[in-house]
C-alpha cells in the first residue's frame, strides 16, 4: 500500500499537510523525498502549500494577533523566545496594555528550553492550520500562494494518471522492433538505430513532462495575480 493512498480522498491533501508541517526539519524533508519518489506532482503541492513560522509571521499584524491570543499567555511567551524581536513587536502591537504586561511578565521570568519552544511552535501551526480549515483565516485573501482549490486531489490524481500513461505509451514504442530499412545495399548508414530512438523517446517523455508541470505553475500563478487585482 501506498503512502498517499490514504490521503487520496476529499481532505486528504491537507490531512497529509498537517501531518509534515507538525514534523521537524529532517522528518518533513523525509517524508517529502518518500512522496516524491511516488508522485512528483504531490511533492511538490506539498511544498507550495506547506505552512512555515516564517510564512505566518510575513502576515498582517492583526491576523497574527488573531492566531496569538488563542494561545496561553505562558505558552505565547515561550513561543516569542524563538522569534526575532521585530516579530514579537508585531505580534504583541495587537494586545492591550494589559495582556501584554502580562505575556511581559512571563516573557522574562523564565528562559525557555529549545524543546519547549519547539513545542509551541508546533502548537501555532496547528492552530493556525486549524483556524484555516474553519473558514477563520481566508488564505485567498491573506497568502494566495497558499490558498488550496477544493478539488486539489483529484486534479494531482489526474496529473499522476497522465504521467503514468505518457510513460506506458513511451514504453510501448521504445520496445517496438522496427526492420531495417536498406536501399538495395547493406550497410550501417543504411539501418535505423533503434538505441537511438528509444533515447530520443524517453528524452521527449521527459521534456514533455516537465513542460505540462511548468505549464501548471504558470497557470496557478496568474490565477493568483487575478484574484489579487
Amino acid at each position: 500500500m501506498s503512502m498517499l493512498s490514504r490521503y487520496k480522498k476529499a481532505g486528504g491533501f491537507v490531512q497529509l499537510l498537517n501531518l509534515i508541517e507538525t514534523r521537524g526539519p529532517e522528518k518533513r524533508e523525509k517524508f517529502l523525498q518518500i512522496i516524491e519518489e511516488e508522485s512528483p506532482y504531490w511533492a511538490e503541492a506539498i511544498r507550495e502549500k506547506l505552512l512555515s513560522i516564517d510564512r505566518i509571521l510575513t502576515w498582517d499584524e492583526n491576523i497574527l494577533g488573531e492566531i496569538a491570543v488563542r494561545l496561553p499567555e505562558l505558552a505565547l511567551a515561550t513561543f516569542l523566545h524563538g522569534i526575532q524581536e521585530e516579530h514579537r513587536e508585531k505580534i504583541l502591537s495587537t494586545f492591550t496594555h494589559t495582556q501584554r504586561r502580562h505575556i511581559d511578565d512571563f516573557f522574562d521570568s523564565k528562559t525557555p528550553s529549545a524543546g519547549e519552544i519547539n513545542a509551541t511552535l508546533v502548537k501555532l501551526l496547528e492552530l493556525t492550520r486549524h483556524m484555516i480549515t474553519e473558514g477563520e483565516i481566508k488564505l485567498d485573501r491573506v497568502d494566495p500562494g497558499l490558498a488550496i482549490h477544493e478539488d486539489i486531489e483529484e486534479e494531482l490524481i489526474k496529473k499522476d494518471n497522465e504521467a503514468k500513461k505518457g510513460d506506458e505509451d513511451t514504453a510501448h514504442l521504445a520496445n517496438i522492433d522496427l526492420p531495417d530499412v536498406a536501399s538495395g545495399q547493406s550497410g550501417p548508414g543504411n539501418t535505423i538505430d533503434l538505441t537511438k530512438i528509444k533515447q530520443k523517446l524517453t528524452q521527449l517523455s521527459k521534456e514533455n513532462h516537465t513542460l505540462k508541470q511548468e505549464n501548471r505553475v504558470l497557470q496557478e500563478k496568474i490565477a493568483q495575480i487575478r484574484k489579487i487585482v
